[in-house]
Order: C-alpha cells, then sequence, then structure tokens
C-alpha cells in the first residue's frame, strides 16, 4: 500500500480506482470543513453497488463540555455545520501517541441531518441509519466499560447516542 499525501477530498484522483467497500471510522468527519465534499469523495471512491460504510462519534457527544460529571452535561459547543469551526491548542492526540509538537487544532460540526443530507446529496443510497450508546474511548471520565470493550453511561443514567453509523449504496448505473 503506497501512502498518498494530500487531501481526503482528492482521494478520488489520487488513488485512481474505485472500491466496494469504502469504511470511515471514528472520528473522521470532526477534521472536515464541508461534509458534503467529503461525502461525494468518498462516493467517488465506490463501484457502481458499492457500499459506503461510516461510523463516527455522535455530533450531540461533542457538543458537551468535558470536564463535567454525569449530573451536569452542559451543551457548549455547536451542533450544526457552520462555517467556522473551533480550534484547541490542547498538546495532547487522542491516540496513545506522544504528545503534540504543535498543539493548534481546528474542528468542524456536523449534525446528523447534514451528514444524511451530504450522502443523498452524492448521489448515494440510505440502506440503515444508527445511532449507538457505546463509544470506543472513554470520552468522559465517568463513561463506564460495556460489554464489547469500549465505554457507556453508568446503568442508572438515561443513555444517550455516543456514536451513529451510516451504511449508504452507490446507484449500480455507473
Amino acid at each position: 500500500m503506497k501512502f498518498i499525501q494530500g487531501d481526503v477530498l482528492d482521494a478520488p484522483e489520487a488513488v485512481g480506482q474505485r472500491f466496494d467497500i469504502v469504511y470511515a471510522s471514528i472520528g473522521v468527519l470532526c477534521w472536515i470543513p464541508k461534509v458534503a465534499d467529503w461525502a461525494s469523495a468518498a462516493a467517488a471512491c465506490l463501484e457502481p453497488g458499492g457500499t459506503l460504510y461510516l461510523r463516527d462519534g455522535h455530533p450531540m457527544l461533542s457538543t458537551f463540555e468535558w470536564g463535567r460529571s454525569a449530573e451536569e452535561l452542559v451543551c457548549v459547543g455547536p451542533y450544526f455545520e457552520r462555517a467556522g469551526h473551533s480550534r484547541s491548542d490542547e498538546p495532547w492526540t487522542y491516540t496513545d501517541g506522544p504528545q503534540l509538537t504543535v498543539g493548534e487544532n481546528y474542528q468542524w460540526a456536523h449534525g446528523m441531518g447534514e451528514v444524511i443530507d451530504a450522502f443523498i446529496g452524492a448521489g448515494l443510497t440510505i440502506r440503515s441509519v444508527d445511532e449507538q450508546d457505546t463509544v470506543p474511548w472513554q470520552a468522559f471520565e465517568w463513561l463506564v466499560p460495556a460489554d464489547n470493550r469500549e465505554y457507556r453511561m453508568p446503568r442508572d443514567r438515561n443513555d444517550m447516542p455516543l456514536t451513529f453509523s451510516v451504511t449508504a449504496i452507490r446507484d449500480g448505473s455507473g
């Protein structure tokens, strides 16, 4: 496998081929300024009849202030896509790697409706949309381990969606 340097939106031309499956995993959408542009690029990487599968953190999850307790969840971040981005200067990374030498970080918000509309606008047919009550990292200190090696809300709390997935098919006509 060769490493391709460039913008993810250039993937169809950079890769130069189409695939039966395009899979996007947790944490992809927050780095994309316009989710519709990303969905179009991902769809262009699919063979006719191919499947695009996305699983990511639920848009609601990123709106909460991280340092609060389970009893004090407060929405502070944007939910819907907007022209601007959020910026942080944290030296940490969400991986197990070392601290960052440059901590400047930009992220964008995308609501569920925008994600679904982006898939449809890219010519994809939605096969399923699912919201899950688990997340593969301990997004809040008070989340507890789930049976699937992920984290969930404590059992004495109401559930909320922590991740979501979308499965869509590219039209088979070409």
